[in-house]
This record gives C-alpha cells, structure tokens and sequence, in this order.
C-alpha cells in the first residue's frame, strides 16, 4: 500500500578534506505581518500572566519562570490517562511484532520516548496541578521490561539530572518542544544503547561541538495565543569543530506552515519541517538508521545524521515494512512524544481524507503526521471509482445546519432538488456504497 517516493535529489554524496564548522541561525529574515493569524490577538494581553489557563482552545497554560504548557500534557503529569491492561497488551504485542520482523530482515528496533515539557519542568506547572506517583510513561515503561524483549530508551532520569547543568535551557520557554540542549541529552543515552548492539555507531561528545545561541521560531505557544512577535526566546545550536560528518542526499516538503514558516533553511535545502529526508556521513563503518518521527526529532537530527553511515527521517507513525527496507538501515528507531503514546498501539495508514478549507487541512496534516497531498479536496468531486476498495474504516462528519432545529430544517435536499449542505451525506454514502469499508461511521 506504500507508494514508492519520488524524491528529490539535493546535493551528491561528496565530501571536502576540511569542511569548517558551521553554525545555522534558527530563525530566518522573512517579515511577520502585524495582521497575521500569528499576530491576531486570541486573548487579552492582561490574562496572560502566571498561573493562567487554560487561554484559547489550544489550552494554553502559563506556569512559573516564564514558561508556558500545552495543556493536553497534563494527564501525563497527573496520571488521569492511565492505560488498561488491555491497551497495554496490544502495545506491547504490537511491538514485538514488528521487532520480530526487523530481527528477520537483520536489523535492530528501538523506541526512543521523548518526554513531555511538563514531566521534566514539572515545578513550574502552575499551582494547583499535583505530580501522580505513576503516570502513563511509567505503566508503559514497567509494562514494556516485563512483556517485550524491545529497547525502550527512557530519558527522563537523564534529562532531570540535565537540570543541574542547563537549568532552564533543556527546553523552549515558550514552545512544546526541548531545545537542542535536551536533543543533546536524548541522543547521548540513545547513542549509549545502540552502540551496545553495534559498537562501531559513533558517539559524539559534548566538547566535540560549538555552541552557539541564535534567536529561534520556536514559540507555538505565543502563535496560538496570537502574540508571536511579542515573545523572543532563543535556542542552542550544536556545530562540529571539524565541520559536518553529513550532507543531505534526499529531502521532501509538504510546504511550510504554522511556525515553521520562520525555521532557517540551509545552503542544502534542509529545513526542519522536511517530512523525508536522508544523509549519507563520512563515517562509513558505522550502522545505518531509519527513524520514524515527530516533531521532538527536528532537535535530534542534527545529532544523529552525523553519527551513522546513513540516515533517513519520515515525520510519520506509519511503521512501513516497505520504507525501512528501502532504506536498507540496520537501526530502526521509532520516536514518540510522552503525550502521543497512544500511537504506538493502533497500527493504521491513512489513504485519504476530504478537506475544502486550506486552515482545516493543515490542521489535519499536522495533527495525523501526513502530507496535505493526502487531501483529495472537494468530497462532490471525489471519483469513488479511483478510491481503493480494501478499506477498513471510513469516517465522515457531515454538516448538521439543515438537520438541526437551531437551523433552517430545509433537510437533505431543496425544493429544487439539489443537495442541502447536510446533503453532503450522500455523497459520503457514494463512497461507501463503493468502497464497502468494513466500518463505516457517520458523525452529526
């Protein structure tokens, strides 16, 4: 079911004798606009003080030392989430199944959990959210040792004890993400595991790089908020002294969005929010990697591609037998947020979805890990005869004005026979009546 990339070509695999160090800015020179969504006032400026939230149905939250939280994460923190035994089971058995099938094809799996900000910085929550004795990455973290034979790379200890050196600079102020000080952490305990399966995987320390601090665009939080000028932060950026050991062979966009529009891109075409991408490295002898991720892994690829043979990056969930292969890695991580562990217990691939408004899309994209290529537009207009008939599941949510008595009660269809916009269900059951999902599910 996987179609094969068409890729673009960016630079060859070619290296110079002595490449100088390089230091890429985090934030580019585009101009924000003062009547952008970015700069358009979501709340009064007067709430946004300490211990407010939720603010705007992002739920953001302001908490103590100037950082701001995603409220989404506070379950994790108070173990309100807690998984059955059930979930648990199929996580795990999940798992191993796709750790059986890598052993089979002569790799290693590796999952690598990169913890929410509220789990590191848990004392700047604001005042009145209690810290659980065990949270969800606990049950799964016991669970996992006890069930699957899968290395699970827990950095939380590490990243806690990081507190002492970087105090508050593991992760953004105002972002969800850790900055690459936190990356830094993680890849090092990473690098720990994997080089106890493949000793020649190459670890690089913290006085083999330059450190610079730059402003950065990492500020999602302001933008939801609709105060993203009004904020400014700025972030670590790691460079060898001897120069890159990588360079870009492969790259893939879905175009830029949100706050990426403002992320730095380099001489080589690589930015951060490239949803495919592939390094070939000097460092011959070492493995080769293929990482499926997230967007926690836009401070780990710099790290990484240095430190294999080869190196590829899907931003996606979708364990594809046929990427990997492709890839011809011999380590295989999948990454995942702390917030988004439910992930690795529902193996699905997306074909499709329906979206006429350019906001709703991208929303989409973002929030499933899939290009907006996947958006098939107009459902009037879909041909149901090119769709795929071996589908599982087919939601559709349909407009309700014309069914609800708050609206006008016109029905499905006008007078002149024409559709009604709740009418859009009949073109939802075209499709199904093609199709023959085996569940098909119509929300209103």
């Amino acid at each position: 079911k996987h179609a094969k990339r068409n890729y673009e070509i960016t630079v060859s695999a070619e290296f110079t004798k002595a490449q100088p160090a390089e230091s890429h800015p985090l934030k580019n020179d585009l101009p924000s606009r003062s009547g952008a969504e970015y700069n358009r006032r979501m709340v009064a400026k007067s709430r946004i003080k300490e211990g407010a939230g939720p603010l705007t149905s992002h739920n953001v939250y302001i908490g103590k030392n100037d950082f701001m939280f995603m409220g989404e994460t506070f379950p994790d923190s108070e173990g309100t989430n807690l998984f059955n035994e059930h979930t648990l089971k199929r996580i795990a058995s999940l798992a191993e199944k796709r750790r059986e099938w890598a052993e089979e094809n002569g790799k290693k799996f590796y999952i690598l959990v990169c913890p929410d900000k509220a789990t590191v910085y848990w004392d700047y929550l604001p005042d009145g959210l209690e810290r659980a004795e065990t949270t969800r990455l606990d049950q799964f973290i016991s669970y996992m040792s006890e069930n699957s034979e899968v290395p699970v790379i827990d950095v939380r200890e590490e990243l806690t004890a990081a507190r002492e050196e970087y105090g508050d600079e593991l992760y953004y102020n105002y972002d969800t993400h850790w900055n690459s000080n936190g990356a830094f952490v993680a890849y090092t305990k990473m690098m720990k595991r994997i080089q106890e399966d493949f000793p020649s995987a190459v670890l690089y320390r913290k006085n083999d790089f330059n450190v610079k601090y730059y402003e950065t665009y990492m500020k999602d939080m302001p933008y939801y908020l609709g105060y993203y000028d009004s904020y400014y932060d700025e972030g670590p950026v790691y460079s060898l002294k001897f120069g890159p050991a990588a360079v870009l062979t492969e790259k893939e966009s879905d175009g830029n969005y949100g706050q990426y529009i403002f992320c730095e891109e380099w001489e080589d075409g690589y930015r951060d929010n490239l949803i495919h991408m592939k390094f070939k490295s000097k460092n011959e002898s070492a493995p080769s990697l293929y990482m499926m991720r997230d967007s926690y892994a836009v401070s780990l690829v710099p790290f990484l591609k240095e430190s294999f043979s080869e190196s590829s990056f899907d931003w996606t969930y979708d364990f594809s037998c046929d990427e990997i292969l492709d890839s011809g890695a011999d380590v295989v991580v999948f990454e995942i947020v702390e917030k988004a562990l439910d992930n690795l217990g529902i193996p699905y691939e997306l074909l499709a979805y329906c979206e006429v408004d350019k906001y709703a899309s991208k929303a989409y994209s973002l929030l499933h890990h899939v290009p907006e290529s996947m958006n098939l537009g107009d459902i009037t207009k879909v041909d149901e005869k090119a769709l795929p008939t071996d589908i599982d599941l087919l939601t559709c949510g349909f407009p309700c004005q014309d069914i609800s008595i708050a609206g006008n009660k016109r029905g499905f269809v006008n007078e002149d026979g024409t559709k009604t916009r709740s009418g859009l269900f009949f073109d939802a059951l075209r499709i199904i009546e093609h199709c023959k999902p085996k569940v098909a599910i119509a929300e209103n």
